[in-house]
């Protein structure tokens, strides 16, 4: 059997298929829907894992603990930074910077004197971790541990180059 799937008949334009081919076409459009389909559920699962590893959902969950010789010394939420703390407001690198500076933060979490530092967190683009050495002479008000969009810290200043920005910041731990 054939049928016209375009054109027009009277015009002398149509285009005579067979109904099998017909069928097979219609086929291949339901599959090319379905595989449309599957790629948006990958891109959804895709974007729900990468937001699951964002800050805490609640202002009141340990976003990063200061340590010293394996002993806690403050954990810090986002809540108590904020009710606790002064905030810094500057731009590094083009980037608008707000949070509490490393100084104050490691006063308010008993550490009075210092010379060198470990900040663990992740490297540019998030997909390793990586711990940053500070020396205390290099450091003053304006190193800040700047809160982001995904709900977490990074530690940058306007001196330290932006590749060597502390992302996620996990752990401040005190070596010296």
């Amino acid at each position: 059997m054939m049928i016209c799937t375009s054109g027009d008949w009277a015009e002398g334009t149509c285009r005579v298929t067979s109904l099998k081919d017909h069928a097979a076409a219609g086929a291949r459009r339901g599959l090319r829907a379905a595989l449309v389909v599957v790629a948006a559920l990958l891109a959804a699962a895709v974007l729900a894992s990468r937001t699951s590893d964002r800050g805490p959902a609640d202002a009141s969950e340990t976003l990063f603990s200061v340590t010293r010789g394996g002993d806690v010394l403050a954990s810090w939420s986002t809540e108590r930074i904020e009710s606790e703390l002064a905030m810094v407001e500057l731009t590094a690198d083009g980037d608008d910077l707000r949070g509490p500076s490393l100084r104050v933060l490691l006063a308010a979490s008993g550490v009075e004197r210092w010379s060198r530092l470990s900040v663990v967190g992740q490297g540019q683009g998030r997909g390793f971790e990586v711990a940053l050495d500070v020396e205390s002479a290099d450091v003053d008000e304006t190193w800040v541990l700047s809160f982001t969009r995904r709900g977490d810290l990074r530690l940058a200043a306007p001196a330290l180059a932006r590749e060597r920005w502390v992302r996620g910041v996990s752990e401040i731990e005190v070596v010296e």
